[in-house]
This record gives C-alpha cells, sequence and structure tokens, in this order.
C-alpha cells in the first residue's frame, strides 16, 4: 500500500511539475513573440 501511495503521490508531482513547465515555456515564447511584434521595444 504505501509504495503504490508513493507511487501516485510521484506520478501527480511528476505530471504537476511538467504542466509548470510546459506554462513557463508557452509564456516565455508568447513574451518573445510579443517583443518582436512591437517595435518600440528594446532589442536586447
Amino acid at each position: 500500500m504505501g509504495e503504490s501511495l508513493d507511487a501516485i503521490s510521484a506520478v501527480t508531482l511528476m505530471r504537476v511539475l511538467l504542466g509548470i513547465l510546459m506554462g513557463s515555456a508557452a509564456r516565455f515564447v508568447t513574451l518573445r513573440v510579443d517583443s518582436r511584434q512591437v517595435p518600440s521595444y528594446p532589442n536586447s
């Protein structure tokens, strides 16, 4: 029982981390696209 609970919590933790990672990546890409579309944004 303990091992199965640990496995379930591990999978849930991985799913949460993956979701946060994908969300951060999507936000980063969106910000890069927005900065490209705005001509007044400083290119640094």
